[in-house]
């Protein structure tokens, strides 16, 4: 906070020389008393620390200031104790003690106050200008050498601190300031400059980011020489005390150890800009199967300020740097990791119980392999803090981006150490060793806490060289073939735990699991799900952690790319008129091989999965989890039919009637796969849209508008709307359907793609030798030559334990209306038609819903999976469904309504109602044989059919509203019956008789009103003729409704008469049609099209007028308001609009 308002503060220049030591001094020494604490160590301390830290920040911002040097000595020389008496008597106040030159304090771990306190204000002085710290690095090695051996953890973060901040800022380039104004003050001129002046006006004042003026500190050869050679002196003097004490380990505390790498972690941290990668070893790239330059071609010439050939450019200031400073750049972090991999193999030989070092040596291993500036955590953090400082500090009402200028220095601050991550991309010989040592503590360590932590320094290490993850692969998978041994060899379970930690990774690192490489996954798949080794509870809960992951995390991917000839044509044309030499041949030769490879890779992994499944000695986890894969594998197949093998199909059918729920449920999503991989393609032509109405309409139409937004009926697509009569009139096998619904009712296109009324399909015979053939046997051998396999898949279907409301199943719809689309006809599977009829006839509770389920997926899959089958075949398939739904009609229950309804609407989408015919024709029918034919009849319910039967009837014709507009004629048909059933005495046959009335007369729209066409075709005006009928009707309804309330409102006066009135047969008759009339406004608001037709805004008055009535019944009373509201919305045209104002006008006289 302090900092914050620092920044924002105006920057303050002192005049004179004593005016100069009297201000600093008086601020110095006032802080001096309220800081310390002498000989006390109590929890007020804790609070004066976080003050002195403030305050010592402070100071370290004002590395501008020319008069700074006096600062600084004075702080300084005043903490060092080496202060003279020529100053001022408050020298005095501070006494130097002794304890730095007593070997006694340097043991204590308690520790003083005094000392640290010291130690904090020199560690943030470190933080000044470098320029200003390297006249006074003697005095900071002094501070260092005196401190250097004590225990105190408190003096160790100070000393890390210091060593840190006096690197960085030797070797950092930073903004010199961050100031959020330019202007200065004197004290000596302060009352002239207040008063043409307020600084205050000021505060969050924003920054221009256009003219910024930012001075960066770039160190001089002075600065650079100063700082390696001070991270080479503490780096060997750490060196020299760890290679002393990992001998003899008696002669030292941990924490003297801990403390040493504690040095050498912040001087690599903090030198990491500076100090460049080793370069003396060849990069590794021998496990990337790529063609494309991973990295750069020399790392070493990359930098952030400090490239290479600034220093051989003899112009350039960086040529100044002497050859032994040039030496300790490239060479200080090859020897840090050096002495780190072998302090390692000391410790893990003789002194594997030394946890804490070894988890302390991981992190600088890391440190000194991937930092180059600045850790990714801590940049985030910073980020974080930035954004909500600026999202903080804007006025957004300002309507503009205002920011504080130094949120914009530390902006590019940020960019700036942004730019430090993944410097290097490319992995060489020396990065191999670190991550095998890495890998070896990760793995072998008996420890957890050391194998955890060295897990999380491999993660990081890994995320940061793409490809680098294949490196370990190979070490993962030889670690665990020796789970499956019985030697001295098998993994301890350490280990294997290690080597599944590693599998699963990280939040920096994706489990390998689900890596987007096949030769990854060719390894490690197998060898994983073959592991057998779950005597531990915690193994076992790990090997589940990377399955669900791998459930939950896989993506699939194709990257075996297939070039064809003209691709590879174009490209070799395109490469002549470019300037780069290589040989093109060479890389489609390399480019073909590696796309063998692969498929290779991918067949093998198939088999190995395959045959895993079948293993009988494995648990069935691992069977369970290598179906789940192979099914990913499929999903990654699935544009390359060619890899699709008869023992993969074999498989997944035989696993239809596995004992595991999971596993049946595996085999119908990969069948799925497998089914859409090998179906033929449809046979389509592409047609003149004109040359299509001609020849369907036989020429009756001569012309039709291209590209013209002409909506509604017309001649030019009448055609190819429902006709009951198609069946018998047309031939079918010629026809040519039109199952997209938007084609033809707006506009035509010039040129209309069609598919042919034929198809492809697999044969029957087995003898076939075609790939496909071959393939697609188990099939047949199961289905249709296997009479037992059907049923029993039967048997386990309807045995599975039922969850209630249960839903269609789109993806077991989807395997059986493959079998009838890819063979063609409905004896591949034997005697379907008795199964659907034993299964609708099912009459046990426990097994009733899941029969229904079953029939109806199979009922929709064998009218959309017939959709191209030969007419002959198709009328076999009409007759056998005609009984199956005279036996559904009598035994569907509530329970399963909704799945038949799925079921329908499912089976109808998507087709040519001329493709629909027979079912249109049947439930048409079956309507006039349930419903009352008379309104007398539907109000005594003198029906043979119960109510529910004529629920689900209607309900069944709900379905057709998947052929949208192209059924005119079908609702038309209907319109009597279901007017003479608006007065039906149960609810839900009401409420679906408005929802049908309501899809009869959506489409009635006349767009000429409202559309300026100048079209010459000629509007079907038959089509157009219902509504207006309807409406003439509802109107009468409505009246006479009104009139009888008002009889009753008007003669009788005693309220109990009145309400037995209006319980009689005739107001209850004439309720239940008004709530009809409410619910068909209800269900057309929804659906209809617009604009609206204006024959409705006759009824206005009407609904203006039924309130006595809706007083009575809640239903309308709520329904009402809303058919209001939603009527004054609609989208109405000039005529529609005049005439709503005409009827309102009514109302209101």
């Amino acid at each position: 906070m302090i900092n914050q308002k620092l920044s924002a503060m105006p920057r303050i220049t002192i005049s004179t020389k004593n005016r100069e030591i009297s201000k600093f001094t008086d601020i110095l020494f006032f802080l001096l008393r309220f800081c310390e604490v002498q000989y006390k160590r109590t929890e007020q301390s804790f609070k004066i620390n976080s003050v002195n830290g403030e305050w010592c920040n402070i100071q370290s911002q004002f590395i501008k200031n020319p008069d700074f040097d006096l600062f600084f000595n004075l702080d300084l020389d005043f903490f060092l104790g080496l202060l003279n008496n020529s100053v001022d008597n408050y020298y005095y106040y501070y006494q130097v003690t002794n304890y730095q030159q007593n070997e006694h304090f340097l043991k204590d771990e308690r520790g003083d106050i005094e000392v640290e306190w010291k130690l904090q204000l020199a560690a943030e002085l470190a933080r000044s200008n470098g320029l200003i710290l390297l006249k006074y690095m003697p005095k900071i090695r002094h501070i260092i050498s005196w401190y250097r051996r004590a225990v105190n953890k408190e003096v160790t973060t100070y000393l890390s601190a210091m060593l840190r901040n006096t690197v960085v800022s030797l070797s950092t380039i930073y903004p010199i300031e961050q100031s959020s104004v330019e202007y200065t003050f004197v004290f000596d001129d302060e009352q002239e400059f207040f008063k043409s002046h307020l600084p205050v006006r000021d505060w969050a004042k924003t920054g221009d980011i256009f003219n910024l003026g930012i001075k960066y500190h770039i160190p001089n050869v002075q600065e650079i020489e100063a700082c390696l050679d001070f991270i080479n002196d503490n780096l060997n003097e750490s060196f020299d005390f760890l290679t002393k004490t990992i001998d003899d380990m008696s002669r030292t505390s941990k924490e003297e150890r801990n403390r040493e790498l504690n040095f050498v972690n912040h001087l690599m941290y903090s030198g990491s800009r500076l100090i460049k990668r080793a370069v003396n070893y060849k990069n590794v790239t021998d496990h990337i199967n790529t063609q494309v330059q991973i990295g750069h071609l020399d790392d070493a010439k990359k930098g952030l300020g400090f490239e290479i050939a600034y220093a051989n450019d003899e112009n350039h200031e960086y040529s100044k740097i002497s050859s032994r400073h040039r030496e300790l750049m490239f060479g200080l972090r090859e020897k840090c990791i050096h002495f780190l991999i072998d302090l390692v193999e000391k410790l893990t030989k003789s002194h594997s119980n030394e946890t804490l070092l070894l988890q302390l040596i991981s992190r600088v291993l890391c440190t000194a392999s991937i930092t180059y500036g600045f850790f990714v955590s801590d940049f985030e953090k910073l980020w974080k803090n930035h954004h909500t400082n600026k999202s903080s500090l804007q006025n957004k009402l300002l309507g503009k981006k205002n920011t504080l200028r130094s949120e914009l220095v530390t902006r590019i601050v940020l960019q700036y150490q942004y730019r430090t991550f993944y410097i290097h991309t490319r992995l060489n010989e020396l990065d191999i060793r670190v991550i095998d040592t890495l890998f070896k503590l990760s793995v072998d360590s008996v420890y957890a806490s050391v194998r955890k932590d060295a897990q999380s320094q491999l993660f990081s290490f890994l995320s940061h060289y793409p490809h680098s993850n294949l490196v370990i692969v190979p070490k993962v998978v030889a670690m665990l073939n020796k789970c499956n041994t019985n030697d001295e060899s098998k993994l301890t379970h350490d280990q294997l735990k290690g080597c599944l930690y590693i599998i699963s990774g990280n939040n920096y690192l994706d489990s390998l699991m689900i890596k987007q490489n096949w030769s990854v996954l060719n390894q490690l798949w197998p060898v994983l799900l073959r592991c057998q080794s779950y005597e531990k509870p915690s193994v076992q809960a790990l090997l589940d952690k990377i399955y669900v992951r791998l459930d939950k995390d896989f993506d699939s991917f194709e990257n075996r790319v297939q070039l064809d000839n003209g691709t590879v044509q174009l490209a070799f044309e395109l490469s002549e008129k470019t300037k780069l030499s290589f040989d093109n041949h060479k890389r489609l030769d390399g480019f073909v091989a590696n796309s063998k490879q692969e498929t290779q890779l991918v067949a093998n992994l198939m088999d190995n999965l395959i045959s895993i499944a079948r293993e009988s000695t494995l648990s069935w986890k691992n069977q369970s989890t290598s179906y789940g894969s192979l099914m990913y594998l499929l999903f990654s197949c699935q544009n390359d039919n060619q890899l699709m093998k008869p023992e993969c199909i074999e498989l997944f059918v035989d696993s239809l009637i596995h004992e595991n729920i999971h596993i049946r449920k595996i085999a119908i999503d990969a069948l799925c796969i497998i089914f859409k991989m090998v179906k033929h393609k449809k046979q389509t032509i592409e047609i003149r849209a004109e040359d299509l109405v001609k020849e369907q309409t036989k020429n009756v139409v001569s012309s039709i508008e291209i590209n013209t937004y002409n909506p509604g009926y017309r001649e030019d697509n009448k055609w190819h709307l429902y006709d009951p009569d198609f069946l018998t009139k047309s031939n079918w096998s010629e026809t040519k359907f039109m199952d997209k619904s938007y084609w033809g009712y707006y506009c035509w296109p010039s040129k209309i793609k069609v598919n042919l009324n034929r198809r492809k399909f697999y044969s029957l015979d087995t003898t076939e030798d075609d790939y496909f053939s071959k393939a697609m046997r188990p099939v047949v051998n199961r289905f249709r030559k296997d009479p037992n396999f059907f049923v029993k898949f039967l048997q386990l279907y309807r045995i599975e334990e039922s969850r209630g409301h249960e839903k269609f199943d789109k993806k077991a719809f989807y395997v059986f209306k493959s079998l009838f689309r890819n063979y063609g006809t409905i004896d591949i599977i034997p005697n379907l038609e008795s199964h659907l009829k034993n299964l609708i006839t099912d009459k046990e509770t426990t097994t009733q819903e899941r029969s229904h389920k079953l029939a109806a997926e199979l009922t929709s899959a064998l009218i959309r999976g017939s959709k191209y089958w030969p007419f002959d075949q198709l009328k076999k398939l009409w007759s056998d469904l005609e009984s199956v739904f005279n036996l559904l009609i009598e035994n569907v229950t509530s329970e399963n309504l909704s799945l038949w309804k799925s079921c329908f609407s499912n089976a109808y989408e998507d087709q040519d109602p001329r493709r629909l015919t027979f079912y249109l024709n049947y439930f048409k029918n079956l309507a006039f044989r349930i419903l009352p034919n008379s309104d007398q009849d539907a109000s005594e319910s003198s029906s043979t059919s119960t109510s529910f039967q004529q629920t689900s009837c209607l309900q069944f014709l709900i379905a057709f509203s998947q052929v949208e507009w192209r059924a005119p004629e079908f609702w038309a048909s209907l319109i009597d019956l279901f007017l003479n059933n608006m007065s039906h005495p149960y609810k839900s046959v009401r409420e679906k008789i408005g929802f049908c009335l309501a899809l009869s007369h959506v489409t009635d729209v006349d767009y000429s009103a409202s559309i300026n066409s100048s079209s010459n075709i000629q509007k079907n005006k038959n089509q157009m003729k219902n509504m207006k009928r309807f409406i003439d009707y509802l109107e009468k309804r409505l009246d006479k409704g009104i009139e009888l309330f008002s009889s009753v409102s008007d003669s009788v006066e005693d309220e109990a008469a009145k309400l037995a009135d209006s319980k009689s047969p005739q107001h209850q008759s004439a309720i239940n049609c008004l709530q009809t009339i409410f619910a068909w406004f209800g269900y057309y608001i929804y659906k209809s099209y617009q604009p609206v037709n204006r024959h409705i805004i006759r009824l206005i008055p009407q609904l203006c007028s039924v309130d006595k009535i809706a007083a009575q019944e809640v239903t309308i009373k709520t329904q009402l308001p809303m058919i209001r509201i939603a009527l004054s919305m609609w989208i109405m045209d000039k005529t529609s609009s005049r005439e709503f104002i005409n009827q309102l006008a009514v109302i209101i006289l």
